[in-house]
């Protein structure tokens, strides 16, 4: 349905190609949604069958096993085994690399869950602050240290909204290897990179709607690269447009050519006009779509994309949207028809440039 067709795959190929990296951060990585079962377990058959076919389609990296779903939605122990074993067999099958996330109420939940995931074969910790709890910056730094002595190479989550970089660089520099920073106003993000890019730490944007201006700035600032975790590029035409827009930043930077650049604010466009519809449709089913609210309409969405292959479960993490599910979906369908046609007219305009 949303498959990229033949006359550009090509094109679709060397797009992934200019974007290859030695440092997997430093790629497409995808934060997890979690199909579940109709009792309310991680389905493991169906995130395999998802992850498995996104990593052949959109070539992502590394894959974000999240502790929360949303606002106020958290995992119980059992499903948190759950999501590690299902994301390990895509490690074993896959090479992808996985990072094992911290989202907890409490300083106290939030080291346990770090400890969890030390004890894994999870590559990275990304470790956000606790939900529930006013913590002062010495109480941050305390627990930051407390985590990067874990032995796992860790990302800190919003950094720019809890911890200076003056006081990451007291910690242990060692084991904290990216910031994953959600910060989306323009000049900030040309400093925060400028600011990251004089220490031995990585930005990873966490803001779909703000890579264009992200890729921008790490280029400008001597990053060759910058990354990102997302949530949204679970569903293919949005990591479709996310690769082209890096891509053809790259193909600016090397060629000088800045018709690559007005392909990649084009796309950047597409993309953010995607989004407000998006969630417009999702906020038409009403106060049922707080908490997991992004989450479980992605999960719907991109189970969709793969041919109805899989059936869409009856339950998901936000009970609330149970009986929207279904009609959710088949909007979304139609959105993604549209957002596809404009893909493929991007794809056409950097495949003629790069015929020149």
């Amino acid at each position: 349905m949303f498959n990229v067709p033949p006359h550009f795959q090509e094109t679709y190929k060397e797009i992934l190609e200019v974007q290859k990296n030695d440092n997997p951060l430093l790629r497409l990585n995808l934060a997890a949604v979690s199909p579940v079962t109709e009792e309310g377990q991680i389905d493991g058959e169906a995130f395999h069958k998802l992850y498995s076919e996104l990593s052949d389609r959109i070539g992502f990296s590394s894959l974000l096993l999240a502790g929360a779903t949303g606002e106020g939605e958290f995992l119980d122990a059992i499903q948190f085994q759950q999501l590690y074993s299902a994301g390990l067999r895509l490690k074993q099958e896959k090479g992808t690399h996985l990072i094992g996330g911290v989202i907890r109420k409490s300083k106290k939940e939030t080291l346990e869950a770090a400890k969890f995931w030390a004890g894994t074969d999870v590559d990275y910790i990304m470790v956000a602050m606790p939900t529930n709890e006013e913590l002062t910056q010495a109480d941050i730094s305390r627990l930051l240290s407390e985590v990067t002595t874990l032995g796992k190479d860790v990302i800190v989550y919003r950094t720019g909204l809890s911890t200076t970089l003056p006081e990451l660089e007291t910690l242990t520099k060692s084991h904290i290897v990216a910031v994953k920073d959600t910060t989306g106003k323009e000049d900030s993000l040309y400093t925060r990179v400028g600011e990251l890019y004089t220490t031995d730490k990585l930005l990873l944007q966490g803001n779909d709607r703000w890579f264009y201006e992200s890729f921008g700035a790490s280029l400008e600032n001597g990053q060759d690269y910058i990354g990102n975790i997302s949530g949204a590029c679970n569903l293919a035409p949005f990591a479709d447009l996310r690769n082209i827009i890096a891509a053809s930043l790259i193909e600016e930077k090397r060629t000088g050519n800045e018709e690559y650049n007005v392909i990649a604010k084009n796309a950047q466009e597409v993309m953010n006009e995607g989004f407000d519809e998006l969630f417009t449709n999702i906020d038409s089913v009403g106060k049922e779509t707080e908490g997991g609210r992004r989450e479980v309409p992605i999960v719907l969405s991109a189970l969709g994309y793969l041919h109805n292959n899989i059936a869409i479960p009856e339950r998901s993490l936000n009970p609330g949207l149970n009986e929207y599910s279904s009609e959710l979906a088949r909007n979304h369908k139609f959105l993604f028809e549209k957002i596809c046609g404009e893909r493929d007219y991007l794809l056409e305009r950097y495949q003629q440039l790069k015929s020149i």
